[in-house]
């Protein structure tokens, strides 16, 4: 077998006992070095799924702004697989990126994965992702023109990541109510969203929700409705500072 070298290249090959388990810790590896190298067993079948749906998730993420229809099919691959591997948790966390990922290129379509990954985290007790899924509906309706539906499921999607403890999942449900809120005028409720939002991304190190929730407040201070335009000066030099 191969190992990574502390310059990332590969050495000589070392001898293991295990060669599966040693592909599997391997291929850990590779995700927390940003690569994706997926094992196989010798039927050719992915030795790590998990880590290869993460992996491919991860890559979508990143890409979601500058090339979303790129990001849809890694998400709709990551989907693919986590499908077969009849692990309930793991098909549910890619369907949340492929919700998102599928809401920018076809709304209705959003809305479908929704309804059946909502309902597969209800019979699964799974409230975290079941607030997910209510927020992508949020998203896909938003998309649809429909503003008002779309802040209801803002509303509902808080409520059950309230109860659910996630921090993450309550983070990303906030900064979407907190713009819906925006939108709607109703300025103070959406900058205290925003702002709790940002609290917990800062806790949890989420560095890409931080920098999302402080734009959303710029663009609030930044309102004509609201005209604090030295807050948001602030707040945008705050994005370009990190």
């Amino acid at each position: 077998m191969w190992r990574l070298t502390g310059h990332g290249r590969l050495s000589m090959p070392i001898p293991v006992s295990n060669p599966l388990r040693w592909c599997q810790v391997f291929a850990q590896s590779l995700l927390w070095a940003g690569l994706c190298v997926p094992c196989v067993t010798q039927a050719g079948q992915p030795a790590v799924p998990a880590v290869e749906v993460r992996s491919l998730l991860a890559q979508a993420d990143a890409i979601e702004e500058r090339d979303p229809r790129q990001a849809l099919a890694l998400a709709q691959r990551a989907a693919a697989i986590a499908r077969t591997t009849g692990n309930g948790p793991l098909l549910r966390e890619a369907q949340k990126t492929l919700c998102a990922n599928t809401a920018v290129i076809d709304a209705r379509a959003a809305l479908t994965i929704a309804e059946g990954g909502l309902r597969a985290a209800r019979q699964a007790g799974d409230l975290a992702s079941s607030a997910s899924f209510i927020g992508c509906t949020g998203y896909a309706l938003d998309l649809q023109g429909k503003p008002g539906e779309a802040a209801a499921a803002y509303e509902r999607a808080v409520s059950v990541a309230e109860k659910s403890k996630d921090k993450q999942t309550l983070a990303e449900s906030l900064a979407m109510r907190g713009e819906s809120r925006h939108y709607h005028g109703r300025y103070d409720e959406a900058i205290a969203d925003l702002n709790r939002a940002y609290a917990l991304d800062v806790e949890l190190g989420i560095n890409s929700g931080q920098r999302y929730t402080l734009n959303a407040i710029a663009n609030v201070y930044s309102d004509s409705h609201v005209g604090e335009f030295d807050k948001a000066i602030g707040y945008y030099r705050k994005i370009h500072a990190r």
